[in-house]
């Protein structure tokens, strides 16, 4: 799970409009309009520099078992009383814990999420592109070439944060998201 190691100075619900999305990659906001006029959110592109920040996915409030589509229903749904004869056996997912909670959660296109950046975070491997030189404390980061990715840079211009430490132990990569 990716999380927040210092506090955030900017945190901003939105509305990711990728397929996927793996919590943790670097996303930005495109045009406003869903979810009573929340920005969308999608990954952010090779080089970008300008309003990149982490995708996290903030708890929610609803009951367990959770059926997977209440994270992607809109409040303009409407559920035809007859739909239900049809065929009453269907299979869905359900989730025990809320997807906050999950190591590795990926997300789908219409759930709500946060964008935070100017503060430390902590990512999983497949967030990030894995070398030896990502993982050295004071490494710059940016945003890589594969799906929003962290990725490391020798160019400040390229650079949207600095890495604070890597632990060798689950793969967890801990670094300072810039303003």
């Amino acid at each position: 799970m990716a999380y927040v190691a210092r506090l955030s100075d900017y945190v901003r619900g939105g509305v990711l409009v990728d397929a996927t999305a793996q919590e943790g990659i670097a996303v930005t906001f495109t045009q406003s309009g869903s979810h009573n006029d929340l920005p969308s959110v999608t990954a952010a592109s090779t080089g970008m520099v300008a309003n990149v920040g982490i995708l996290i996915k903030g708890p929610d409030q609803f009951a367990r078992p959770t059926d997977s589509r209440m994270y992607t229903t809109t409040q303009l749904l409407q559920i035809d009383p007859g739909s239900g004869y049809g065929d009453p056996v269907y299979t869905v997912t359900t989730y025990n814990v809320g997807k906050s909670t999950l190591w590795n959660p990926t997300l789908s296109s219409g759930e709500i999420v946060n964008v935070h950046r100017g503060g430390s975070y902590a990512v999983p491997s497949g967030a990030y592109v894995s070398s030896a030189a990502i993982k050295v404390p004071g490494a710059m980061v940016k945003v890589g070439a594969t799906g929003g990715k962290w990725d490391v840079t020798s160019s400040q211009t390229d650079a949207v944060g600095m890495v604070d430490e890597f632990n060798t132990l689950n793969g967890v990569l801990i670094f300072t998201l810039w303003h």
